[in-house]
C-alpha cells in the first residue's frame, strides 16, 4: 500500500546538500538521520527551511491570489506554466499534489529542525542562544505554512461562527507510515499557529533579525498581526501591528520602488522577504515584466494589469504606484495597456542570476491591518490616520498636513479596501481579501479567462485536496465541488 504524500515525509532524514534540503534515505525499517548531529548540521538545515520556502514563493504560488482573482489579465497563448493558466481560469487539477503536497515537505523538514534542536542543546549547552533563536525561525516557518494551507484549501475562519469547518491536517511531529490524519478543523489549526507563533515570539525576544531574509521577532509579530486580523480579533491585530510598528519608518520615493525592483536596496520597509542565489525560476520575471525587442519596441508581458486595478490607481495620477510601479504602453492595435514593475528586477542583468526575492511581510501591510481593526473598534479617526500613512506616501506628500475626507464608517471601509487592493496589488492578498471580506470576485470585461464572476460563499476559492491524499488516507474529506 503507497503511502500518503505527508506521510511518506517522515522522520529521520539525510542532509545531502542545502540546494536539496533533506533527502530521504530509507535504512532497513528505519530512516538515519545524519543531519542533525553537529551545529554545522543544523545551521545547514537552517538555511535549508528558507530554501525550500523560497523555492515555492518564487514561483506562480506567490501571485496565487491576484492570479485568482481580478487585478490579472492573461495571455492563454503565451509561454507560461500550465498552473498559471489553471489558477487563472479556475480549472482544479485532481493528480497533482501541488502547494499541498510542496507545503507539508517544508513542515516535515521545519519539524525535524524543531526534534533534534533540544538534543544540540543537551550536546552544546553553550550554543543554547543560537539554537533558541533557530526553534524560534522553525515554529515561525512553520506557522507560516499551516497558515498557507488554510488559505489555499479551507474556507475563511468566519466562513462559519465557531470556525469549525474543514481546515488542513495539522503536523507538529514526525508521522509515521501508519498515521493517517484527518483535517483539523480551521479553528484548531489557527490555534495551533497561534501556539507556535507565540513561543517563537519567546525565543525570539530582544533578537533583531541581522538580515530581512530571517525571521526576527518583528516577523513573528507581523504575522501574528494578520492571523488575527483573518480571526476578526481586531484588539489583536491592532496590539500586534503598533509592536511589529515600533522604531519602524515607510518607505518614500526612490527606496519605496527600489524595493521592489532591485536586489540591492535599503530594505527601509521590508520584514521579512526570501533570498535566491541563482536563477531557480524566474517566473514571475517572465510573467509579470515587459521585455523589448531589438528595435527597442515594448512586448507585452503575459500577465498585464487588469481595468479593475488600474482604474482605482488611475484616481490618483501622481500616486507612485502607477507612476513609478506600472508601466503604460501601445500595443500594436494601438490599445493601451498597463503592466506591473514590481517583477522588474533592473540591478540583476545576468540571465544566468535572473531572480527575484519576494516580499512576504512588510510595514505597509501593518499599517493597512491596523487601520482595518480600529474601523472594526469603531476607532474611525485612529483607522483614518494609518490609511493617511499610506495615500500620503503614494501622493508623495507629508502625512502631517494630509487630510481624508470620507462621510461614514462605510465610506472609510471602501477606501480602505481600496487602498489594500492597490498597495498590495501583486504579493498575495487579495483572494484571501475577498474570502474574509465575504464578497464576490468579479472581473472587468477584459478578462481572458472563462470565470466571469463568483458569488461568495464560493467552493470554488479553494483549491482540491491532492486525489492522491484522499484515495490512500480514508480518514480526509474532499473540498466540495472542487474535488468532484
Amino acid at each position: 500500500m503507497r503511502k500518503p504524500f505527508i506521510a511518506t515525509l517522515i522522520s529521520l532524514l539525510c542532509l545531502t546538500a542545502c540546494d536539496n534540503f533533506l533527502n530521504v534515505v530509507p535504512v532497513g525499517k528505519t530512516y538515519t538521520s545524519l543531519a542533525f548531529s553537529t551545529i554545522e548540521g543544523m545551521r545547514t538545515a537552517r538555511s535549508g527551511m528558507y530554501y525550500k520556502m523560497y523555492e515555492l514563493y518564487s514561483s506562480e504560488c506567490y501571485v496565487f491570489a491576484d492570479l485568482a482573482a481580478n487585478t490579472i489579465i492573461l495571455n492563454h497563448n503565451s509561454a507560461i506554466s500550465d498552473r498559471t493558466k489553471q489558477i487563472y481560469d479556475y480549472e482544479p487539477v485532481l493528480n497533482q499534489n501541488g502547494y499541498w503536497g510542496f507545503l507539508y515537505e517544508i513542515i516535515a523538514n521545519i519539524n525535524q529542525v524543531i526534534a533534534h534542536q533540544p538534543a544540540l542543546i543537551q550536546k552544546y549547552p553553550e550554543r543554547q542562544s543560537e539554537l533558541e533563536g533557530i526553534k524560534g525561525e522553525a515554529l515561525f516557518l512553520r506557522a507560516f505554512c499551516h497558515f498557507a494551507l488554510c488559505n489555499f484549501y479551507a474556507q475563511a475562519y468566519n466562513y462559519s461562527p465557531d470556525a469549525s469547518h474543514p481546515g488542513v491536517i495539522i503536523v507538529t511531529r514526525n508521522l509515521g507510515p501508519s498515521d493517517k490524519l484527518p483535517r483539523n478543523s480551521v479553528k484548531e489549526v489557527y490555534e495551533q499557529i497561534v501556539a507556535d507563533l507565540h513561543e517563537a515570539d519567546k525565543l525570539l525576544e530582544g533578537r533583531s533579525s541581522t538580515s530581512k531574509y530571517y525571521a526576527g521577532q518583528q516577523a513573528v509579530q507581523a504575522l501574528l498581526c494578520r492571523v488575527y486580523l483573518y480571526m476578526e480579533d481586531w484588539e489583536k491585530a491592532a496590539a500586534y501591528a503598533t509592536r511589529a510598528l515600533q522604531n519602524t519608518k515607510l518607505a518614500y520615493g526612490e527606496d519605496y520602488l527600489r524595493m521592489f525592483t532591485h536586489l540591492n536596496n535599503k530594505e527601509t520597509e521590508v520584514i521579512f522577504r526570501l533570498n535566491g542565489l541563482k536563477n531557480e525560476n524566474n517566473l514571475l520575471i517572465r510573467l509579470f515584466s515587459m521585455r523589448e525587442d531589438q528595435q527597442g519596441k515594448a512586448l507585452p508581458p503575459p500577465a498585464l494589469v487588469d481595468k479593475t486595478l488600474s482604474d482605482l490607481l488611475s484616481e490618483h495620477p501622481g500616486d507612485i504606484r502607477i507612476t513609478g510601479l506600472m508601466r503604460l504602453e501601445v500595443n500594436t492595435d494601438g490599445n493601451t495597456y498597463f503592466s506591473t514593475e514590481k517583477f522588474n528586477i533592473k540591478d540583476n542583468q545576468d540571465p544566468q542570476d535572473e531572480h527575484i526575492n519576494p516580499i512576504l511581510l512588510r510595514l505597509s501591510e501593518l499599517y493597512l491591518n491596523r487601520a482595518e481593526a480600529y474601523l472594526n473598534m469603531k476607532q474611525e479617526s485612529q483607522a483614518a490616520a494609518d490609511l493617511i500613512q499610506i495615500l500620503a506616501r503614494g501622493l508623495q506628500q507629508d502625512p502631517a498636513g494630509f487630510r481624508l475626507s470620507y462621510g461614514s464608517s462605510d465610506e472609510l471601509r471602501n477606501i480602505l479596501r481600496k487602498e489594500r487592493t492597490k498597495e498590495l496589488c501583486f504579493e498575495g492578498h487579495l483572494l484571501f481579501d475577498l474570502k474574509r471580506w465575504k464578497q464576490d470576485m468579479r472581473r472587468s470585461p477584459q478578462t481572458t479567462s472563462p470565470v466571469h464572476y463568483l458569488p461568495y460563499p464560493n467552493n470554488r476559492f479553494l483549491l482540491p485536496i491532492p486525489e492522491r491524499e484522499i484515495q490512500i488516507n480514508p480518514n480526509i474529506s474532499p473540498n466540495p465541488d472542487v474535488n468532484n
